[in-house]
């Protein structure tokens, strides 16, 4: 995880194209999972939610 937020805020190759104009700069929220595939699936149910639905989620558990 530590490696995929480096990358993201340009500190290693590889980060999303969004994140080199829009450096991210702070981390409120992650979860682990077995496989890179569960998490690219939770990843995506979460993109669907509702902005207020995702600031629920970052106040049930944060880090």
């Amino acid at each position: 995880m530590l490696r995929r937020y480096r990358q993201h805020r340009g500190d290693l190759a590889g980060g999303a194209k969004f994140f080199r104009g829009n450096k991210p700069i702070q981390l409120v929220y992650y979860e682990t999972f077995d496989s890179r595939s569960d998490a690219q699936k939770r990843e995506s149910e979460i993109k669907k939610y509702s902005k207020l639905r995702k600031e629920k989620l970052i106040k049930l558990i944060t880090i």
